[in-house]
């Protein structure tokens, strides 16, 4: 899976959502409530894109106040920041989760589709010592038993049979059988293949590609 924007500004993001979750907890702003807003403001998308101005730009304070601004809050209404040198389950959480949407390409509403942030805060205690890699592979793990098939599943959303679809797309109906169990891996098809299949679909490449795991 190609990585969501380039390495050289990993580091600050990773940083910046950790200060951000952070700080968003010193606002009385629980967790769940905060990654609804993260969502619903666009910030999620923008630092998905890798967006300079929101990834590194910003500290994650700042990035906190600005979508706790744009939600109707006032400068008056927020604490002033303490300093918990990187140690709560929060900054934690938007530190791993940074890396994992980094490294997959994933947007985090996607992320968020098959896991929880209460889930991924519940791992901080067997988690928060061990390395991003290892926090990918178990996330990795926790969404791949939850995701049904993402052709199957994309193809009945369509309202379309095995076969209609074989006949937009061009794939042949034995490749969208064997796609749909597992027999064979949608992520060694051929980028032809895929793209018919997307624009058969009306969807994005990537809707259709499953999530390969990270090696430990």
């Amino acid at each position: 899976m190609t990585p969501a924007y380039s390495e050289l500004y990993l580091e600050d993001a990773m940083r910046t959502l950790g200060e951000s979750f952070d700080y968003a907890k010193e606002c009385g702003v629980s967790i769940n409530d905060f990654v609804s807003l993260f969502l619903t403001t666009g910030y999620a998308k923008r630092f998905s894109h890798g967006e300079a101005k929101v990834i590194s730009g910003i500290s994650g304070i700042e990035l906190t106040m600005t979508m706790l601004l744009d939600a109707g809050w006032k400068y008056e209404d927020f604490p002033k920041a303490k300093n918990h040198f990187s140690s709560t389950k929060e900054y934690w959480c938007g530190h791993a989760l940074a890396y994992y949407q980094w490294s997959r390409g994933l947007s985090f509403k996607e992320i968020f589709n098959y896991i929880s942030i209460e889930e991924v805060s519940s791992l901080y205690e067997t988690l928060h010592e061990a390395s991003e890699k290892r926090f990918a592979y178990v996330i990795d793990k926790i969404i791949s038993s939850r995701r049904k098939n993402k052709l199957s599943e994309m193809r009945k959303l369509s309202r379309l049979t095995q076969k209609e679809l074989s006949e937009i797309s061009g794939v042949s109906l034995r490749s969208i059988q064997q796609y749909e169990i597992g027999a064979k891996d949608i992520n060694k098809a051929s980028a032809l293949s895929v793209q018919n299949l997307a624009n058969a679909l009306h969807c994005e490449v990537e809707d259709l590609l499953s999530i390969p795991l990270i090696e430990e």
